[in-house]
């Protein structure tokens, strides 16, 4: 039987690491696009008294792009394998990941698993001459598959 959210149970995280093939890279601000969505198709069918009977089966699933939100820093991980997509190194810049969510304590709470990965976008922030905020990056990651598991 489904449990009933209470304070008790909710899951609240509030740091989240991207590690891709075991490094990690933090200084993550967002994460946005963890899901998917599975095709409905239509399947009616006749039972043999001729009664119509509306049926759904599930089609093909497209997963979300994942969005991150990063702290420029001098870790070159992310900028390096964006450099591998566009130069054509295709023999190995497919690769695999998690976001980890973590508590205020640093225990993981969720982690969401993705495969077959490479980032398709990346801008960094403007400047401001003006400005005092440190500067960051958003990176788009696409994959062909996910997982959430729950500590």
């Amino acid at each position: 039987m489904p449990t009933t959210a209470t304070s008790e149970n909710l899951v609240v995280v509030n740091r989240f690491d991207l590690e891709i093939d075991s490094v990690t890279i933090g200084n993550v601000l967002s994460v946005s696009g963890i899901g998917d969505t599975t095709d409905v198709i239509d399947a009616p069918a006749v039972n043999k008294s001729g009664k119509y009977l509306p049926q759904k089966v599930a089609g093909n699933t497209q997963y979300t792009d994942l969005n991150f939100t990063l702290h420029v820093t001098d870790e070159k991980y992310i900028s390096d394998w964006m450099l591998e997509v566009q130069n054509n190194k295709f023999s190995n810049y497919r690769r695999n990941g998690s976001v980890v969510m973590t508590d205020t304590m640093g225990t993981e709470q969720v982690r969401a698993n993705f495969v077959n990965a490479f980032p398709s976008a990346m801008n960094v922030t403007g400047f401001s001459a003006g400005g005092n905020e440190a500067v960051t990056m958003s990176v788009t990651i696409v994959h062909e598959g996910l997982e959430l598991v729950f500590s």
